[in-house]
């Protein structure tokens, strides 16, 4: 049965935020909840990230899959959190399982709040790529007046200080003139932004990006303290349109650094994220056997095991461990697959059958389905699946994504740990013939 959640219980400003996580379905109940027709495309474009919206009578129903984001509609915000693991992770297990740019992972505009818990390390990692972006086209220049003192006439003469100058015998000229420059509030934001970024994140690798950008801004922009009143001297246009995603990044990472209170500011700041959980965890749990287990692990290469039509059809297992350094046919180890789903939504069918069809493709008799940990005693179930017919077996366990990122970005090296969690999941000895 669909749970049920009235919006007269949720917490919310102006239009009510729907909170759901994966794979889950609930029906939000409340006047003004109907979808509008200008709402059609996004609907749609929501289909096909596995997330279903469905007007009854009482409000609206929906069930998610496995991605993670908020899009906003006319009445109302749908906000989809990830289920195993915490939300001010998912930067961290993004970065770590590869450096995604915005063209991977950024498909539609959706919104973060800044009274919910953002995930910090994702937010840096959009303003980096903001700015990186800002950079390519050219920051934005703007005439700036100037007073100075200077050898040859510029601009305006300044006449009251002219006279002090002369009754001093000072031949210098003061003038106050314009100058063409990128030294101009919208980019000072950005520079003392990354600084304070650059501080914040504990990626190595987004580090040295952030170096980079601030090589390539200080010589030409003063980097200065910025406080709410420079955000309130910046008027949009549409010569300086391209700064308001990067400096509403901005004014949220000050915030959450504690830096000033934004009070009046806008409650939330359109960013553009929509992730696909399933990609990520794959990527992330074939690096972490990569980095981490004592056997060799290869990317693997699509094998041709069926022939439709005379026309070859490629199978591919997530991960494979080989006892030797070359990988060659026949010295594999364990076959592993990611499946990111609940515990007891594995062996509905496909899953265990796909599995056991590598097992038999590579004459391996022991499998392996790894699954994220929900920390629901009632979803995490450690099951052997067993082919007697076959002589196959399929072990499902659980992987802790928070737990293994802790450990990851730990100041001190916690790679033995990491690796006997790993060992003792996939045991080296059970499958070495």
């Amino acid at each position: 049965m669909v749970r049920e959640v009235n919006i007269l219980d949720l917490d919310y400003d102006e239009k009510p935020i729907l909170p759901i996580k994966e794979y889950d379905s609930i029906h939000f109940v409340g006047e003004k909840l109907q979808i509008l027709d200008e709402d059609k495309d996004l609907e749609q474009f929501l289909i096909h990230k596995e997330i279903d919206i469905v007007e009854t009578k009482k409000g609206v129903r929906i069930s998610v899959g496995p991605y993670i984001g908020s899009a906003e509609f006319s009445n109302f915000i749908i906000t989809v959190n990830p289920k195993f693991t915490q939300l001010k992770n998912i930067g961290k297990l993004i970065d770590y399982a590869y450096d995604l740019k915005d063209e991977d992972i950024l498909d539609y505009e959706i919104k973060f709040h800044e009274e919910k818990e953002n995930p910090m390390e994702l937010i840096i990692q959009l303003f980096t790529n903001q700015c990186k972006k800002l950079l390519q086209k050219g920051l934005v220049k703007a005439y700036q007046t100037h007073q100075d003192t200077v050898p040859f006439m510029r601009g305006k003469l300044l006449l009251q200080q002219q006279i002090k100058n002369q009754s001093k015998f000072n031949l210098n000229f003061s003038c106050e003139f314009d100058e063409f420059t990128e030294n101009i509030v919208e980019n000072q934001i950005l520079l003392y932004t990354l600084e304070k970024c650059y501080h914040m994140t504990s990626s190595n690798h987004r580090k040295s990006t952030i170096k980079k950008i601030i090589h390539q801004m200080d010589a030409e922009v003063e980097l200065k303290s910025i406080g709410i009143h420079d955000f309130n001297k910046v008027n949009y246009t549409r010569l300086n349109s391209q700064y308001k995603k990067p400096h509403d990044l901005s004014k949220l990472i000050l915030k959450h650094l504690g830096l000033f209170d934004f009070k009046k500011q806008s409650a939330s700041f359109v960013v553009p994220y929509f992730i696909p959980m399933f990609q990520v965890f794959e990527d992330f749990l074939t690096k972490l056997f990569e980095d981490h287990y004592s056997l060799k692990i290869q990317k693997q290469l699509p094998t041709p095991s069926w022939k439709i039509n005379g026309y070859p059809r490629n199978i591919i297992p997530d991960i494979i461990t080989y006892n030797t350094k070359s990988c060659k046919k026949g010295s594999e180890v364990s076959i592993i697959d990611a499946k990111y789903m609940r515990g007891t939504k594995f062996g509905g069918g496909k899953e265990d059958y796909q599995i056991a069809f590598y097992l038999n493709d590579y004459d391996r008799k022991i499998g392996y389905a790894i699954l994220p940990l929900s920390h629901d005693p009632k979803e995490d179930i450690q099951k052997d699946w067993i082919a007697p017919n076959q002589d196959l077996k399929i072990c499902v366990r659980f992987i802790n994504i928070d737990e293994i990122l802790d450990l990851i970005y730990s100041q001190d090296d916690q790679s033995k740990q990491i690796s006997e969690k790993l060992e003792e999941m996939i045991p080296i000895e059970l499958e070495v013939i």
